[in-house]
């Protein structure tokens, strides 16, 4: 006797190829760690956070941003400048440094950006500063290791010092200012002087000559090398010493001098310090 397909058999089909690839997902066939798309345009990261669902990793939320997404970040194109200055010894000497172009954040990476990332990874905010979140402001109190990890689920990563200063001095723009956009302290910046004592909303001040604001004061900005000597060397595309206790910070903050404001000025701190001066942007390679 021949059976009859009924759409009962249907579904009973339908429902044991589900339950096969629940099992094959919840086996780790597909590790949570990696999912190509497209040549890696998306991937996703691993995250302290357990889930109960355990393809959760599939889903939109918890993939990296897009690789290719240039919005909120400026062009700069790459060339030969001189890095350093006379003013301090750890400034010195002045050195050529070649670059690759290269994208950078227009703006400081903002409270409402980085509580993003940690509601999409299940990570707590940093400590609140005594002045509360504000969503314009610039995200503070993360360390090295935090402001890295979000670059990375952003698709992007932290400057280097020299992608730094050369963006702040303007790149093939530069009008060769003592701040990042211009000789006058106040004008660009926020520090001492002019911050009531707390970060201000970022893109409120005259921007450089690339349109980045903000690379002078309101935040000190990691950066992605350990602190060390330059070296009187012609360098391309240099990351710093290969290893050190402390990283990189540039800029200057609400709470420093203007003095701090200085394009060239460089400062340091250990990679797992959190602080309310210090905050950081993002690039991407071209």
């Amino acid at each position: 006797m021949k059976t009859r397909f009924t759409s009962t058999h249907f579904f009973s089909i339908l429902l044991s190829a589900l339950g096969l690839a629940i099992i094959i997902f919840g086996s780790g066939f597909f590790p949570a760690s990696l999912i190509e798309k497209n040549d890696k345009e998306y991937t996703t990261i691993e995250t302290k956070k357990t889930y109960s669902n355990p393809y959760t990793f599939l889903f939109s939320s918890h993939l990296l941003k897009s690789k290719q997404d240039t919005a909120g970040m400026v062009f700069v194109k790459g060339s030969v400048f001189n890095m350093g200055s006379t003013v301090f010894e750890n400034e010195q000497p002045i050195h050529e440094v070649e670059l690759d172009d290269f994208y950078i954040g227009r703006y400081e990476v903002t409270v409402k950006q980085y509580r993003e990332f940690c509601d999409e990874t299940g990570r707590d905010m940093p400590k609140k500063p005594m002045w509360g979140w504000d969503d314009t402001h610039p995200v503070v109190g993360v360390t090295w290791d935090d402001a890295n990890q979000y670059a990375e689920w952003a698709g992007k990563r932290l400057p280097t010092e020299a992608e730094w200063e050369y963006a702040a001095r303007g790149g093939l723009s530069t009008l060769h200012y003592t701040y990042s956009g211009g000789n006058y302290a106040e004008v660009v910046g926020w520090f001492e002087k002019n911050s009531v004592e707390m970060v201000q909303p970022v893109g409120l001040k005259r921007p450089n000559e690339l349109g980045i604001y903000d690379m002078s004061g309101n935040v000190w900005e990691w950066c992605s090398d350990h602190y060390g000597r330059y070296r009187q060397l012609r360098e391309k595309n240099p990351k710093g010493v290969p290893q050190g206790l402390n990283r990189c910070i540039r800029g200057g903050s609400w709470f420093g001098n203007k003095g701090n404001l200085r394009i060239a000025n460089r400062y340091y701190n250990p990679q797992g310090f959190g602080s309310n001066l210090i905050g950081f942007r993002v690039v991407m390679d071209k």
